[in-house]
């Protein structure tokens, strides 16, 4: 998990995790060495690692007509009084499919893809020291 963690906070494809030796919760230090920095046990890993990250978020084309855009909406579904429950959530997909767009629901976890999208539709509650305010 604090791997998951750490490479959703940095977005770098290669990182090497220091834990504390008493309490491996803690990290020490993080390292971003270069694809020459490893092994061949490592590099085998890494690019399996690749292939299913990028199998996972790359598109799909078939004989589809593609949208005019890509619009990413912003959700929390643990929200307890949200902005937009899940019917307006789905009526804002119709809507952007109606229009010829395609509109795919996000969560704060997906920041790192949010450069895929055209557009971004922000349906969670706000605030500067928030995650919505790093999405905006």
């Amino acid at each position: 998990q604090i791997g998951e963690r750490a490479f959703d906070q940095f977005r770098c494809p290669i990182l090497r995790l220091h834990l504390n030796k008493q309490d491996r919760r803690i990290l020490r230090e993080i390292e971003a060495p270069s694809i020459s920095q490893l092994d061949d046990d490592k590099l085998v890993e890494f690019e399996a690692a690749l292939r299913a990250y990028l199998r996972g978020r790359v598109r799909k084309q078939g004989n589809v007509t593609p949208p005019t855009a890509l619009v990413a909406i912003l959700h929390d579904p643990d929200e307890v009084l949200p902005p937009s429950d899940k019917e307006a959530l789905a009526n804002f997909v119709q809507a952007a499919s109606d229009l010829g767009a395609k509109a795919e629901l996000i969560t704060a976890k997906d920041f790192h893809h949010l450069s895929e999208f055209d557009a971004l539709l922000i349906r969670e509650t706000t605030a500067l020291d928030h995650h919505t305010y790093r999405f905006a």
